[in-house]
């Protein structure tokens, strides 16, 4: 099955994960990303964003997801918050987790 990127509205009351941009000491939220299922992911960017940032954003979403072939992709991306490389990058991603 095909896995891919849905342009769409992700519903902040479930498990989701935030894609932020670090830039002058100031965090700007750039994109939502949800699971759909296993073969497709559901992003949301914010308004305003522009096109370099969404490029950007969706290039990340297809190596880490998609591209390194991970058996759970939603699980790598959860593990991938919590990374060294996901720290130090100007681009981060932070999940949320609203069953708890």
């Amino acid at each position: 099955m095909e896995k891919k990127i849905i342009l769409g509205k992700v519903d902040r009351k479930k498990e989701h994960i935030k894609i932020i941009l670090i830039k002058d000491l100031s965090k700007y939220i750039l994109a939502k990303i949800a699971p759909e299922n296993s073969n497709k992911i559901i992003l949301e960017f914010e308004s305003g964003v522009d096109d370099h940032y969404k490029a950007r954003v969706e290039k990340e979403i297809k190596y880490l997801l998609f591209d390194l072939d991970r058996n759970d992709p939603w699980k790598y991306a959860v593990y991938h918050c919590n990374t060294a490389s996901n720290i130090y990058s100007d681009i981060q991603w932070q999940y949320y987790n609203q069953k708890v």
